[in-house]
């Protein structure tokens, strides 16, 4: 079985593990509460593991050869993103200043500040998206901080510090940047000269629809169960 595999760049958190939390982790192993399975990306043949750097060291340290995982296919590129901005996001209350600071800018760096079609999200959209990482007062400051001052003033960001929005308000925003999503899908695929790419993409987009209807959930499927991996 192929190894799991440890990238730099993956680890978001600029002062390193965490020893204590290693030693504490170890302690827990073999415990009546089961440690989390750690995600890893299957980067073609590669497994890179993008959450739960910890608990990987945990089991190396305690001499163990197996760890529990889910796994999920990605790009490189994708794997990346995952590990910096939205794994880590989970654990943001034990992020350094440090810590926040680099995978915001990897948040910004990765364009995930901005909708479909380009413009800017609002900072509660934003705010939702890092798990309450900052709260949406800050990430205002920290688009206007980032020369983003403009287009927050376009999207109204003003309203929306004056008075709580609606759900209401809060779904159609969604819904407008799911819409737009898809009419960037829908323009991109026609373009296609090779009907392999489109007919997959297709397939993919109708498998998508049947999940969801199903009331599954999108994004990396990392799926329900874990697997035995050599470390």
């Amino acid at each position: 079985m192929t190894e799991v595999l440890e990238r730099p760049e993956f680890q978001n958190r600029p002062e390193g593990l965490d020893p204590k939390h290693v030693r504490k982790l170890r302690a827990s192993l073999g415990g009546l509460e089961p440690i989390e399975p750690i995600s890893v990306a299957q980067v073609g043949k590669a497994l890179y593991v993008v959450d739960g750097f910890h608990r990987l060291e945990a089991h190396r340290q305690d001499k163990r050869e197996q760890i529990q995982a889910k796994v999920a296919r990605m790009s490189l590129s994708e794997a990346e993103a995952h590990a910096k901005t939205v794994a880590n996001t989970r654990h943001g209350k034990n992020l350094t200043r440090e810590g926040k600071r680099k995978l915001w800018e990897a948040f910004l760096a990765a364009g995930r500040h901005l909708k479909a079609d380009g413009t800017l999200k609002s900072p509660r959209a934003i705010a939702g998206e890092l798990n309450g990482l900052y709260s949406h007062q800050t990430i205002r400051n920290l688009l206007r901080a980032a020369g983003l001052a403009d287009e927050l003033e376009a999207i109204g960001v003003s309203r929306w510090e004056q008075e709580e929005p609606t759900l209401q308000e809060l779904e159609e925003e969604r819904e407008a940047e799911a819409e737009m999503a898809l009419q960037r899908f829908a323009a991109i695929v026609p373009t296609l000269q090779d009907e392999g790419i489109r007919g997959r993409l297709l397939h993919t987009a109708r498998d998508w629809v049947d999940r969801l209807e199903r009331g599954e959930t999108l994004g990396a499927d990392f799926g329900p169960r874990a697997a035995e991996l050599d470390i």
